[in-house]
Formats: C-alpha cells, sequence, structure tokens
C-alpha cells in the first residue's frame, strides 16, 4: 500500500503551527485506488489572515470541526 498525505497549517514556518486540514489518499501496490480521508481541523489558536489567503481555510471554516487529537486514531489505523 502506498499513502500520500498532505497538510495545510496555521503558519508558515513554526514548530508551533497547527494543522488546520489534513487529506490522505491510498493506493495498493499496483496504484489502484482504495481510499481517501479529508478533514478539516478546528485548532487552538486563530489561522492568521495571511495564511488563509494561502490555502483558503479560514477561521470560521474549522470552528466546529473536530481537534486533530480527535482524529488522529483514525488517522493512525488509515496509514497502518
Amino acid at each position: 500500500m502506498y499513502s500520500f498525505l498532505d497538510l495545510e497549517t496555521t503558519g508558515l514556518n513554526s514548530i508551533l503551527d497547527e494543522i488546520c486540514e489534513i487529506a490522505i489518499v491510498v493506493y495498493d501496490k499496483d496504484f489502484n485506488f482504495k481510499k481517501e480521508f479529508r478533514a478539516l481541523l478546528k485548532t487552538h489558536k486563530p489561522i492568521p489572515e495571511d495564511v488563509s489567503l494561502i490555502h483558503g481555510i479560514t477561521n470560521e471554516m474549522v470552528q466546529d470541526k473536530p481537534y486533530f487529537s480527535d482524529i488522529s486514531d483514525t488517522i493512525l489505523k488509515l496509514l497502518e
């Protein structure tokens, strides 16, 4: 299996930035599509406006979404 992972974050280069979107696509060994997972994630700190201009994700879009810790088990199982 091959998994491709894409993240969007609340900043550009800080270790304190948080993930605000995660996408995973899984293919089998012959590169046949198997699964897709995508989620917007609520963050503990606001997404700065200049960062929202880059990825298009706003604070309003994530306000009712789960935190990363709420879905981390699901992500780990998907990537096993």
